[in-house]
């Protein structure tokens, strides 16, 4: 009882050197102690003495021992972290960082960045629900961690994003068709997850798509047709899903893709497609639903 008989001052001093991981824990001890320690000013105070000033960059490929804090922290202590360190970054890039923890609410603050990569991390739980904020977002790289629930629908109002990876985690839930709406979209892998339902066919709508793998899903239904208006595709894997009747003929016609990936779906037929599909293609494409091989592309 002593200690919490101590003026405010004294308390903010003795708990300002205690990682902010831990702080959520000692803020249980009492009411008093939780009124001081998740507020917005003790975390700012505690970012003064735990984080080194740095020149200001744009630029972050090496998350310090506070950063790795931020995805374990209280809801409180990582939105004033967003606001002070981390908002003025364009590119945040943290690939295989050993980083453990879930990803912040606080994201939705980083309204400058053009890259967001967390990709083959530890990182768990679900993607925040509201990813609309991210306006400048061109890459969004969250590939093999071990991320849970659905694909936001907020995602889709991402106007300027080119490049979205979820790949190798545990998503699941349909595909949402509001990514309809992601017109720059270069690249689309929300391969080996735990989707399912139907493959939208709105995603036929992403005029600039060039790859898309969507393989080894629980994916179920026919492959729409309306996938043939994807000019400019390139590289297409639905590899391992349950997906079921006849390859549309109208994809072989597709000018520019050339690598196609449909093994391991068991009640998927090539129909007629070798006889329709150019050179170029028939070289690359393995179309037998009961095969072992075929290519899937990263």
């Amino acid at each position: 009882m002593g200690l919490l008989a101590l003026p405010t001052e004294l308390l903010v001093a003795i708990f300002l050197f205690i990682p902010p991981p831990a702080i959520a824990l000692c803020a249980r001890i009492s009411r008093r102690l939780r009124n001081v320690l998740l507020s917005p000013e003790f975390a700012a105070l505690s970012l003064d003495i735990l984080e080194t000033p740095a020149v200001l960059s744009r630029i972050s490929t090496t998350p310090s021992a506070t950063a790795r804090a931020w995805f374990t922290s209280h809801p409180v202590f990582q939105a004033v972290y967003a606001d002070h360190i981390l908002v003025h970054l364009d590119y945040l890039i943290w690939p295989y960082k050993d980083l453990r923890g879930h990803l912040p609410l606080a994201l939705q603050s980083l309204t400058s960045l053009a890259t967001l990569d967390l990709s083959y991390n530890q990182l768990s739980g679900p993607i925040p629900p509201d990813m609309s904020a991210l306006i400048a977002l061109e890459k969004l790289n969250l590939r093999s961690n071990h991320l849970t629930g659905n694909i936001p629908s907020s995602i889709g109002k991402l106007a300027n994003l080119k490049f979205l990876v979820l790949g190798s985690n545990r998503i699941c839930g349909t595909i949402p068709k509001e990514l309809r709406y992601l017109r720059s979209l270069i690249g689309l892998n929300l391969s080996f997850n735990e989707l399912t339902g139907e493959v939208p066919p709105e995603l036929g709508e992403l005029s600039n798509l060039e790859d898309l793998n969507l393989s080894a899903n629980s994916l179920s239904g026919t492959i729409p047709q309306e996938l043939a208006a994807l000019s400019k595709l390139r590289c297409l894997s639905f590899f391992r899903n349950q997906l079921k009747g006849t390859v549309p003929i109208v994809l072989s016609r597709l000018p520019e893709l050339y690598v196609v990936c449909m093994t391991a779906n068991e009640d998927l037929d090539s129909g007629r497609i070798w006889e329709y599909a150019p050179t170029r293609l028939l070289a690359k494409v393995w179309l037998d639903a009961f095969g072992s091989s075929g290519l899937l592309f990263e």
